[in-house]
């Protein structure tokens, strides 16, 4: 039983340090992604969605948010967590590698008046949790639709950070009309995205198998939106129909500059909550 245990502990060991997308990683990605969100929006984009308020429905019907005092959003972006975050916690921390998301955080909270938030621009993945003085400073340590978030070091600073719980948020499921087409017409096959659902898949079985019974809550969405025939939309295409090559990413970006229909996609996704606390795990 206890080879068991060991070989299926390396089997999730691996799927959670192989899941991920390291394009979506960089400092870089996520400049150009916050320009293309933040342009043209006005104030009504600071708002919560049913993302945001499901999730807090979430941790408020777990007694979360009520016990705590000081919160950590990594891979904050804009801010619309921790603006909600800070109705409740003393005091709210959020880390993320793009000055852009931050600036836009910080003048929104400004204008809100709110005063107990302070922004951290960190590279989590190169982040020194100890150095830094995050080490058990947060009681919730939220993180959600992060891609960085992978690798045994990730997961070990998030623990870290944190003296009572951890929250992960990820797809677990996830369809998508664009990719389905490219991978039909320009590849000839009906692959889906090779890596939607496996990190959530890894971490909820690694938590279970040190002994932190996590708790799962799903989060359904069913959205059209637009796509632009560019450089950037390829190489996501490419990378979600598992082809990782620039050969690849051209003959998508050719493709989508050819279509004369509506340029339109429906997304539906399953967004899963994993919830634990980082004191129940085995020792």
């Amino acid at each position: 039983m206890k080879a068991d245990l060991v070989h299926d502990m390396m089997h999730f060991r691996s799927l959670w340090n192989s899941h991920g997308d390291a394009h979506r990683c960089s400092t870089e990605f996520w400049d150009r992604c916050s320009k293309d969100l933040l342009d043209g929006q006005d104030d009504d984009f600071a708002r919560p969605t049913g993302r945001v308020e499901k999730t807090l429905g979430f941790l408020r019907s777990r007694g979360v948010l009520s016990e705590c005092e000081s919160i950590a959003d990594v891979g904050c972006g804009p801010g619309l967590f921790m603006q909600e975050f800070a109705k409740t916690a003393e005091r709210v921390c959020g880390i993320d590698c793009s000055q852009r998301f931050l600036d836009y955080a910080k003048a929104s909270f400004e204008s809100r008046n709110i005063s107990n938030i302070t922004c951290l621009n960190r590279d989590f993945k190169k982040l020194d949790v100890m150095e830094s003085g995050l080490a058990s400073s947060f009681d919730l340590v939220f993180a959600s639709m992060a891609p960085f978030i992978s690798g045994m070091g990730c997961l070990e600073k998030l623990m870290l950070m944190s003296r009572k719980w951890c929250l992960c948020a990820m797809v677990a499921k996830k369809a998508d009309s664009l990719v389905d087409k490219v991978s039909r017409d320009v590849f000839g096959d009906e692959r889906k995205d090779p890596d939607a659902g496996m990190g959530f898949y890894a971490l909820f079985n690694l938590l279970w198998l040190e002994g932190y019974s996590p708790e799962v809550c799903y989060i359904d969405e069913d959205r059209v939106e637009p796509f632009s025939a560019n450089q950037e939309t390829a190489i996501k295409l490419a990378f979600a129909c598992g082809r990782r090559d620039s050969d690849s990413a051209k003959k998508i970006e050719e493709y989508l500059k050819d279509l004369n229909s509506d340029r339109s996609r429906r997304i539906q996704s399953r967004i899963g909550l994993v919830l634990w606390n980082v004191r129940s795990g085995a020792a």
